[in-house]
Formats: structure tokens, C-alpha cells, sequence
């Protein structure tokens, strides 16, 4: 199965959304002014679904 990558620095980890990222991912889109420049609010459903969206892309395109 493919792997997303993950890059780590002294200061920086990036990997891959998992299931304990949901709440602080919900919390983001429901915040207008942090969301501003990614599409603004979201609800719950919407916030999951963009989530599972970002995963899909790495699994079918291979990139994210």
C-alpha cells in the first residue's frame, strides 16, 4: 500500500493528517479569521469531508 511521506527537520515534522488531527482540523475551519484564506468556515461534516478529500488526493494522485 502507499505510504504518504514524511519530512522531518530539527523544527518541523509534515505528516500526514490521522484520526487525532479531526478535532484540531474542525476547530481550524470553524475559526472565519484563521480559515480565511483557505475557503473560510466549514461545518463538522464539511471539515471532515475536506480532510478525508486531502487524504484521497495522496492515495489516488500520489501527491498532496
Amino acid at each position: 500500500m502507499f505510504e504518504i511521506p514524511r519530512l522531518e527537520t530539527d523544527r518541523l515534522v509534515l505528516r500526514a493528517p490521522c484520526e487525532v488531527d479531526v478535532e484540531a482540523y474542525r476547530a481550524f475551519f470553524a475559526d472565519g479569521e484563521a480559515s480565511e484564506f483557505y475557503g473560510g468556515p466549514l461545518s463538522t461534516k464539511e471539515a471532515w469531508n475536506s480532510l478525508a478529500s486531502v487524504l484521497g488526493h495522496w492515495y489516488l494522485r500520489r501527491y498532496g
